[in-house]
């Protein structure tokens, strides 16, 4: 496991920008002065360190506050590539998964409330303390306003179910 120092070794961050460059020549590709990192499949700036990759936001989590352990890194935001630190923060599985955007198959276009044919009804998910709630409404007004007050009751990010990667104040 690559340490806090070593990252400083390798590294200047820009806490402001939220941009991570090289400190040193690691390589042809990788030059001093240059933005470090490249894109990988899921949007996520990652670089290669000893020939083993890293996303760029864990990096910068360790570099300025000196761990991470096995939890998750989450963008408060949702924007992959915005890494300042102020973006960033340190939570577990369950709480990443509570700042999630609105996926572009969600039809009914409110997290955890979907059409349920066979009841012809809207039907309402939440996951929340290893537990599954789900219920059943007539009118969908009110299946949102469960919704929304089960995701205040459980720690939802005030962001989750955004249509895009923006923070609503």
């Amino acid at each position: 496991m690559i340490t806090q120092e070593e990252v400083k070794t390798l590294f200047n961050y820009d806490s402001e920008t939220g941009k991570l460059t090289n400190a040193c020549n690691r390589g042809c590709r990788a030059r001093k002065g240059e933005k470090a990192g490249f894109l990988n499949a899921q949007g996520y700036l990652c670089v290669k360190i000893e020939q083993k990759q890293y996303r760029v936001h864990r990096l910068i989590w360790l570099y300025v506050k000196g761990s991470f352990e096995d939890e998750v890194i989450d963008h408060i935001n949702g924007d992959t590539q915005d890494n300042r630190i102020e973006n960033l923060r340190c939570v577990s599985r369950s709480g990443n998964a509570k700042n999630q955007k609105l996926r572009a198959t969600n039809k009914s276009k409110v997290v955890g409330v979907h059409w349920h044919k066979a009841t012809s009804k809207w039907a309402v998910q939440v996951s929340f303390d290893g537990k599954r709630y789900v219920g059943t409404f007539d009118d969908f007004f009110e299946a949102v306003c469960v919704r929304k007050s089960l995701e205040l009751k459980s720690g939802y990010h005030k962001n989750h179910g955004r249509l895009e990667s923006v923070v609503y104040n």
